[in-house]
């Protein structure tokens, strides 16, 4: 019976993500760096020459195809999203948590009181600037998405995540 209650939910999670949410959401799959056109390969490499390759991926979103590259340049992590013509689409690159601007520093604080910062990005769409920021209470995990002068785009509040949910969720089941 317990094995019931914890095969048939996984099953039903599977089938939900491979058939009903990849039409909802963007598809992100693995590639070789073979498989991505010339022109975001130049691009990249122009406007990055000494950073190192670590990834690359395409997804779909709203029927256009973008090409990922992950890369490594000297200390900053950036991945940056491709149109095939090579036109970067948008870019995003780690932060330090000291060095976010005051204003987002503080609307996250005012967001998360007692979070801690995980991970910050600053995320460049054309000549729009926003920072991603990701936090963690404990087992809980929420992000923000937050303008330059702190101004709240999207918030996700803290929760715990699935994979720990389920395990509270079969402990209390024993």
């Amino acid at each position: 019976m317990r094995v019931q209650r914890v095969v048939l939910p996984a099953i039903l999670f599977l089938l939900t993500e491979t058939l009903i949410t990849p039409g909802l959401t963007a598809q992100e799959r693995k590639i070789g760096r073979k498989e991505v056109p010339a022109a975001v390969l130049a691009a990249f490499g122009k406007v990055y020459p000494h950073a190192r390759i670590r990834g690359t991926s395409t997804e779909v979103e709203k029927g256009t195809t973008y090409y990922e590259i992950e890369s490594l340049d000297g200390t900053q992590v950036r991945d940056i999203l491709y149109l095939a013509d090579g036109t970067a689409a948008e870019i995003e690159e780690v932060v330090a948590p000291g060095a976010l601007p005051a204003p987002v520093k503080a609307a996250v604080g005012k967001e998360f009181a007692k979070a801690g910062i995980a991970k910050a990005e600053k995320v460049t769409k054309e000549s729009d600037v926003s920072y991603e920021v990701h936090v963690s209470l404990g087992l809980k995990k929420g992000s923000i998405l937050v303008d330059p002068s702190g101004k709240i785009l999207e918030k996700n509040p803290l929760r715990l995540k699935k994979e720990e949910t389920e395990k509270e969720e079969e402990e209390e089941d024993d």
